[in-house]
């Protein structure tokens, strides 16, 4: 869609996505419109490296975002276009809030030898959510009674989440959340390619052990 905007595009929707592009990456458009010199072409991998800032650390995220969409891909990492903020609720604030709320719930309930019962788990979880609130994106999910008639519908979403992770847990015990690789003092994972080395870092969401006498298993 792009190549065909640069190409004077046949498509309203490649035009938009150029226009887009050239006012909030001008930098880096120049870089591709001189390199490509307005064709369909693939770019070079000279341009990919002035494109692509970080050239020999990856994430698995964005391995996944290439391998489903190549032109996602070129547009948040290479171009990496970015819109004002504004004073708005999005999903990526709704995830986050779950997210921590319930990574939080976990630690909570560990801590407590896996003996709480749903009520003390829903309490929990209602506190943490709470807490969280005043903190995303600078107040926003308490700026209108609409917003906070969500909140309720997201809370009570949280609780079953909560519920259910209390169910799945069974003999497996819960031995880290948010554990990451590739940062600090943790090796990242080296892969070799045709292109150079590269090195994945990255974080997994929670990680449970179950011993089954002389086995040991590790749920990811």
């Amino acid at each position: 869609m792009l190549a065909l905007a640069l190409d004077k595009g046949t498509s309203s929707e490649a035009e938009a996505t150029a226009d887009f592009l050239k006012q909030y990456s001008p930098e880096k458009f120049n870089v591709f419109l001189e390199q490509t010199k307005i064709s369909s072409q693939s770019i070079s991998q000279k341009t990919a490296s002035k494109l692509f800032a970080s050239k020999d650390t990856t994430s698995i995220s964005r391995l996944e975002e290439f391998s489903s969409c190549p032109l996602s891909h070129f547009i948040s990492y290479g171009l990496s276009p970015a819109k004002p903020e504004e004073y708005l609720t999005n999903a990526i604030d709704i995830g986050n809030l779950i997210h921590t709320t319930l990574e939080t719930f976990v630690n909570n309930y560990t801590n407590s030898n896996f003996s709480l019962n749903d009520d003390e788990c829903s309490k929990i979880v209602e506190n943490n959510f709470k807490q969280q609130l005043p903190k995303v994106h600078f107040g926003a999910m308490l700026s209108s009674a609409r917003q906070r008639v969500l909140n309720n519908n997201l809370l009570d979403l949280t609780k079953r989440c909560a519920l259910a992770i209390k169910d799945d847990i069974g003999d497996f015990t819960p031995i880290g959340e948010e554990i990451s690789f590739g940062f600090g003092e943790k090796e990242p994972i080296k892969v070799c390619t045709d292109f150079g080395t590269i090195f994945l870092r990255g974080k997994i969401d929670r990680a449970d052990m179950c011993k089954q006498g002389e086995n040991v298993l590790i749920r990811i």
